[in-house]
């Protein structure tokens, strides 16, 4: 046993880490809650996300095993995979560096042309079904990367492919961006997260399961010029906090440019035989965008009135749907 431990100690760490952090994924995730301004809205949300956690660690368990006796099968599944890994490991430790060394290859190639993922996908057209919080989606199309005046929030999880969309809502969100280059010609504006190609469940969002709902990071400001500043220590921009007048002690939020956006995928949304279905953007917020000269071409607009377990002020989220057409 002695021999046995000294052979697969890092096995073991990794196995029993994986399951300490499962055990404990119920007050981690209650205590990450309670960082958050608003917090008495998040820590609401708490239980779900941490079930939805715990059933994306367990995947494929999740599938077939009832969620009460997840804990059961999760635990031996965690050593056996990290057993497996050790054993890969050990079997091919020769070609490390020659992996490592492709793999840096083309990373370095996909973020200088990453619209070849895009060009790679089939013309078949999208459908969804479904709702936002309990739907799917076949042949989702991801957005582009980056464009003439806007740049996807992080380069790792859009290969990942968190930023598939339904092909009408992904021409619609061009559109706008172009519009934008004439309407904010200043503004560097940053794509968000809209859901996998074949939507379904979405951590950490109750929503973005069709390929219709998009997040739009808001613009800000820093020295009166547009900035933006996303990374893993941020949550790629989900984890600003602004005060009720849209500002931090380095930032402030463009609401003029924030509303000339939402402007423009009102016009888009429309070329493209959408509509908007729903903005969530913070309602205190919402007052300094009423004070803006666009306020009065989108307050018609179905902004949610309560605020919503997540705040949303760092970012806005916008669900579309396909217009309808009235009987003659």
């Amino acid at each position: 046993m002695t021999k046995f431990i000294k052979k697969e100690w890092k096995a073991l760490a990794i196995g029993g880490t994986l399951s300490l952090l499962f055990l404990l994924m119920p007050f981690i995730t209650f205590k990450l809650s309670k960082l958050y301004v608003f917090s008495e809205y998040l820590h609401l949300d708490a239980p779900r996300l941490t079930a939805e956690i715990r059933r994306g660690m367990s995947f494929p368990l999740n599938y077939f095993i009832p969620y009460r006796y997840l804990s059961l099968a999760a635990i031996p599944l965690f050593f056996l995979l990290a057993f497996c890994f050790a054993w890969i490991f050990r079997k091919t430790r020769n070609y490390h560096f020659r992996v490592v060394g492709i793999f840096m290859t083309i990373f370095l190639g996909l973020y200088i042309f990453p619209d070849s993922l895009v060009y790679l996908e089939g013309k078949t057209m999208s459908s969804n079904k479904g709702h936002v919080a309990n739907g799917s989606m076949s042949n989702g199309k991801r957005v582009n990367f980056r464009g003439e005046n806007y740049s996807t929030y992080s380069f790792p999880l859009y290969l990942l492919g968190r930023t598939f969309a339904h092909e009408k809502v992904r021409k619609t969100i061009l559109d706008a961006y172009e519009i934008c280059e004439k309407s904010a010609p200043e503004t560097k504006f940053i794509l968000g997260e809209i859901g996998w190609k074949s939507g379904g469940r979405f951590l950490p969002h109750r929503t973005h399961q069709k390929g219709t709902s998009v997040d739009f990071m808001t613009p800000y400001l820093k020295y009166e010029k547009s900035y933006s500043t996303n990374h893993l220590f941020n949550l790629w921009g989900y984890q600003l906090e602004f005060n009720e007048k849209g500002e931090t002690d380095k930032y402030q939020i463009d609401f003029e440019a924030t509303a000339q956006h939402i402007y423009a995928l009102k016009k888009a949304a429309s070329q493209n035989g959408l509509v908007i279905q729903k903005i969530i953007f913070d309602p205190v917020l919402r007052r300094q965008l009423s004070k803006t000269s666009v306020w009065p071409k989108i307050k018609n607009l179905p902004f949610t009135r309560n605020r919503v377990a997540w705040r949303h002020d760092d970012h806005y989220h916008v669900d579309f749907s396909k217009r309808k057409i009235s009987a003659q």
